[in-house]
């Protein structure tokens, strides 16, 4: 099963879901360079304006997962405190790829969201996540597209 899928929504929409319901979505090393590849692929498809980044199941993102038992690539001949940088430098590449492709990202917080997941959707202009006074509508939250990420605002979505 793929831990990330790519659809197409509504023309223009692009929606990009982390599929690894079992585990809340955490982030393994498998799930980021997938997440990464497909960033990349949205970012050359020029019919794509907008790229919805969301969770499969109940969770937007659990954070890291500290029961991930993949393989890092290409760490063959590497001595054990070099294989945890380079791990370090997998999970680093994913914000600044966020941050580089050319659509705006709306996160839609469908969840818990942890770690990482927490601070990613600020990273760009829009995330969406429960409104406090309903479990049904989301709020929708405009982070500033300056590299600063703190929200602008947040406004109720019916």
């Amino acid at each position: 099963m793929a831990t990330v899928t790519l659809e197409r929504a509504r023309p223009h929409v692009s929606v990009v879901r982390l599929n690894r319901p079992e585990r809340l979505n955490a982030m393994s090393i498998e799930l980021c360079l997938d997440l990464k590849h497909t960033l990349e692929r949205v970012a050359r498809d020029n019919d794509c304006w907008i790229v919805v980044l969301t969770g499969a199941g109940r969770a937007f993102c659990s954070g890291l997962d500290l029961k991930d038992h993949s393989v890092i690539p290409d760490i063959d001949g590497l001595t054990i405190p070099r294989i945890g940088p380079r791990a370090i430098r997998l999970y680093s590449q994913l914000i600044p790829t966020m941050r580089s492709i050319p659509q705006p990202i709306i996160a839609a917080i469908n969840g818990p969201a942890y770690g990482a997941a927490c601070v990613s959707p600020l990273l760009r202009i829009f995330a969406s996540r429960p409104h406090p006074q309903s479990s049904t509508a989301p709020a929708l939250c405009a982070g500033s597209p300056a590299r600063s990420s703190a929200p602008v605002g947040c406004c109720h979505a019916s």
